[in-house]
């Protein structure tokens, strides 16, 4: 299915696809070995939920990419649902998963809460998304609308015991 010129991986005929991750996993490879990898992110979109099929795809995608430094972003709320929070992050840290920290707007039908936690002794990651809600509340929106943000100073300053804490 082809959306704005782009086409969904789960829309690929599974061995297209899955020659496609291979061929993006040797180059990745290449910077591990080399020691110039610092992570590779896995952004879960916004249509992907916390479900059994959610949690399957999430530890596939960490059995295919064992040995590389995995950072993942969710995009849909329900992953850190106060009810389901702490289960998803369990299975980050079992699986040596990094939890990316977003800030973003919430907005409905979106918007993650920005959940303070470190998965992994190895790395934790902060993302900065900013707060454009009219970018963020429209579904097609372009890449500047959704990220034509410049933080304040007292908006990162808000930010500094938390990334201490992660820190930590």
């Amino acid at each position: 299915q082809a959306e704005r010129g782009r086409v969904r991986a789960d829309a690929l005929p599974p061995e297209v696809a899955g020659a496609l991750e291979q061929r993006f996993r040797e180059t990745v490879e290449v910077l591990h070995r080399a020691g110039r990898l610092g992570c590779v992110m896995r952004q879960y979109p916004p249509w992907v939920g916390a479900t059994r099929g959610g949690v399957r795809r999430l530890e596939a995608t960490a059995d295919r990419w064992a040995g590389i430094p995995l950072a993942v972003e969710f995009r849909h709320r329900s992953w850190l649902a106060p009810e389901r929070r702490e289960r998803v992050l369990a299975v980050l840290r079992r699986r040596g998963l990094s939890y990316v920290v977003v800030d973003e707007p919430d907005v409905p039908g979106g918007g993650v809460p920005p959940v303070v936690a470190a998965t992994s002794d190895r790395l934790a990651v902060v993302r900065f998304h900013g707060h454009t809600v009219a970018g963020w509340s429209r579904r097609c929106a372009s890449v500047h609308e959704r990220f034509d943000w410049l933080y304040s100073g007292a908006e990162l300053g808000e930010w500094v015991p938390r990334v201490r804490e992660l820190a930590d």
